[in-house]
């Protein structure tokens, strides 16, 4: 029963559980809504896109990962597609997201983060051109190396924390 649970699962993810009826009756644009595979550039300032740098990525019709960076810091993204369009002529689909540095330097501390809202803009007939504008919230939190009396006398590192808009725009090509 588990074993069916999570194959059915895998299916509904990957948007491979379509009906039988949309199998007998083929569109008549074969051009597929998703093109599971990304590779690009972005601009940004947060945690989706640090400044400026490539950016690759897969995703399926419900989620997404997205891996973008430059020689100085790189970052991971995940995505999810809670309102997935399965129209062929469709050429928008609206994505939440959550995404963090991987490795840190003097722009990004250890502790930042941010979660958003985005849109793959989808381009050309065959849809291989993708425009993908995301916003965020950014939450960045540091540990200064000062160190603080605590009210019970006792002293330590300081943590300050801070939550400030983000936002990044990517240009794709998807195969």
């Amino acid at each position: 029963m588990l074993t069916r649970a999570v194959i059915w699962f895998a299916a509904f993810a990957t948007g491979m559980g379509g009906s039988a009826a949309s199998a007998e009756q083929p569109e008549a644009n074969d051009t597929p809504t998703v093109r599971p595979f990304r590779i690009g550039a972005c601009v940004g300032l947060g945690p989706e896109c640090p400044v400026a740098g490539a950016k690759a990525e897969v995703s399926s019709t419900y989620v997404g990962a997205s891996f973008s960076g430059n020689t100085e810091i790189q970052a991971v993204s995940v995505k999810a597609y809670p309102i997935s369009f399965f129209d062929a002529a469709s050429t928008t689909r609206l994505f939440v997201n959550y995404a963090a540095p991987l490795f840190y330097n003097n722009i990004f501390d250890p502790g930042t983060q941010g979660i958003g809202l985005g849109a793959d803009l989808q381009f050309l007939e065959s849809k291989r051109l993708l425009v993908q504008p995301t916003v965020m919230v950014q939450r960045t939190c540091a540990i200064e190396f000062t160190i603080v009396e605590s009210p019970g006398g006792g002293s330590g590192p300081g943590r300050t924390c801070s939550v400030r808009p983000a936002g990044s725009i990517s240009v794709m090509a998807a195969f």
